[in-house]
């Protein structure tokens, strides 16, 4: 609880609305910093900035982690994520709504991000950030000498 108040405004939503933020382990300023800011934008309802910073950091993973090159389309950041290990196949599908989604968003038409979509992102985000980043280490610390 951050000791401030919280209202409801005409529409009877929350503000801010409540989310659960997890502990990042192990990574960079940068992307703890992108990551807090989707939060932010979340708990403000400004869903079409989580789900665009959200990409912003899938892409940031894609060319830090595993060396896709820059300037190229979300399409091919999102396929070459789904083409290594370390990215559960468990969240293929919901990289290609992402994918999808933030289109919409940048390309086609002017879309209002729904509260659940941008949930979405920020859940895929924080599974690729604790598969990446948190799961790695916990391992090394616990269940090396087993």
């Amino acid at each position: 609880h951050c000791g401030f108040p919280t209202y409801f405004d005409y529409n009877d939503r929350q503000i801010p609305q409540g989310r659960k933020v997890i502990q990042l382990e192990n990574v960079s300023p940068e992307i703890k910093s992108i990551y807090f800011e989707m939060v932010s934008g979340y708990i403000h309802h400004n869903y079409t900035s989580c789900l665009l910073l959200g990409r912003k950091l899938l892409m940031h993973i894609a060319v830090a982690q595993f060396g896709a090159k820059l300037k190229q389309k979300f399409v091919v950041y999102v396929e070459h994520l789904k083409g290594k290990p370390e990215i559960s196949s468990n969240l293929h599908y919901a990289l290609e709504q992402i994918e999808d989604m933030g289109n919409i968003q940048n390309h086609e038409t002017i879309q209002k991000v729904e509260m659940e979509d941008a949930d979405l992102v920020i859940k895929l985000v924080e599974g690729v950030l604790q598969n990446l980043f948190t799961y790695p280490k916990v391992k090394d610390k616990n269940f090396k000498d087993l």
